[in-house]
């Protein structure tokens, strides 16, 4: 798949409530910092004089979606508390109006993304990658799914925040245009999947994203660097088979009693495909 990657911005990022722990602190002479750029040992957190607490993050489109990315160590171990964090920083829940006015999300479900990485400990992996949908209206999280989108901001990110050692990056130059491409492996906690993620970065040591590019994609306005990404062995993400019901078509039955056939496919996220030309309108129901 290939993807193309906005410039990333690195900012503070101010958010409520000042009672969560974390793993990291980081010095008040840090605080007016914007467009910081991580490192493996920054520190990361404070509480400022008006009680709010201060995190970095990148904020950073990823082909035709785009989202925050925080540090693990940043967040709390305690998984159930990142609700309290994540979905205030995209502007939710926001019932009313949906629009997410109040933080990063702009009222769309491709624009209220969040990508949680760290150092992996795996031998076939650099990064371990956890992708959280933010429910706009609800501010729940979702994490029992993958964004490919989203997928491509990992690798170069990655790089940014300083958590593939050196000595372990991958670079390469590729013989037709020149240019230094870098390999990353991630490790997405969500499918328990290894992707591997190619792109250009620059002629430095540690080597650094490369974000300007001729790449253009449908979607997305000008250009930008392009990202390849391989999803390695991607079948049974979720499910552990290809095809959960060992058919590669079954019939199901609607809630008002209407039958359609349909192949339920598991390969990186789990889909139900129906033929084009059925009348299943509204969509949202299908869901229901």
């Amino acid at each position: 798949q290939e993807y193309q990657l906005s410039n990333m911005s690195r900012r503070a990022l101010s958010l409520l409530p000042n009672s969560v722990p974390t793993s990291r602190r980081i010095p008040s002479t840090r605080l007016p910092t914007v467009f910081t750029r991580f490192s493996s040992s920054t520190p990361s957190i404070t509480i400022t004089n008006r009680g709010r607490r201060t995190l970095p993050a990148l904020f950073a489109r990823g082909g035709t979606s785009n989202g925050l990315i925080f540090h693990a160590a940043d967040l709390p171990r305690d998984r159930a508390l990142w609700r309290d964090i994540l979905a205030p920083a995209m502007g939710s829940p926001d019932p009313k109006h949906a629009r997410q006015l109040d933080g990063m999300g702009s009222g769309v479900s491709s624009t209220s993304k969040v990508c949680i990485l760290e150092r992996s400990e795996r031998e076939d992996a650099d990064v371990d990658f956890t992708f959280v949908q933010v429910g706009i209206t609800d501010g729940e999280l979702d994490c029992a799914g993958n964004c490919g989108n989203m997928s491509s901001v990992v690798g170069p990110a990655a790089l940014e925040m300083g958590l593939v050692p050196a000595e372990r990056v991958q670079v390469e130059r590729d013989e037709r245009t020149g240019e230094r491409v870098a390999r990353v492996r991630i490790w997405n906690t969500n499918t328990r999947k290894v992707v591997v993620a190619r792109f250009t970065v620059d002629e430095g040591m540690p080597p650094r994203f490369v974000p300007e590019g001729d790449y253009a994609m449908a979607g997305v306005p000008g250009t930008g660097s392009k990202v390849v990404l391989s999803f390695l062995k991607p079948g049974g993400a979720k499910t552990g088979r290809v095809l959960p019901t060992g058919n590669a078509i079954d019939r199901i039955r609607l809630s008002n009693g209407r039958e359609v056939e349909a192949s339920l496919v598991d390969v990186s996220n789990p889909g139900v495909f129906v033929r084009a030309g059925l009348d299943l309108l509204p969509f949202e129901k299908l869901t229901a």
